[in-house]
């Protein structure tokens, strides 16, 4: 299992921005991570008590970008940033 602190070597956002807990499990096609929310010291996507839907993209953003840190073409040699261009 990942920690907070193996995940934040993967992803370009620090301290609370950070939403991903614990990864749970990994495989070629799937990544099962863990989230959870603080209330007292809640993401900066915490507004009004409440969780917005953009809370949602980003844990998948960032979960998104870990499979292809964990799982990624080992070979090359630079780190590749993708971005979430779209959501219905």
């Amino acid at each position: 299992m990942l920690t907070s602190a193996d995940i934040a070597a993967y992803l370009p956002h620090t301290g609370a921005m950070c939403l991903l807990n614990n990864v749970i499990s990994i495989e070629e096609k799937s990544l099962i991570a863990e989230a959870t929310i603080n209330h007292e010291k809640p993401s900066p996507l915490y507004a009004q008590n409440k969780l917005g839907v953009f809370c949602l993209i980003e844990w998948g953003a960032q979960a998104s970008g870990l499979h292809l840190g964990l799982c990624g073409d080992k070979s090359r040699q630079q780190k590749h940033r993708g971005y979430l261009i779209q959501v219905n």
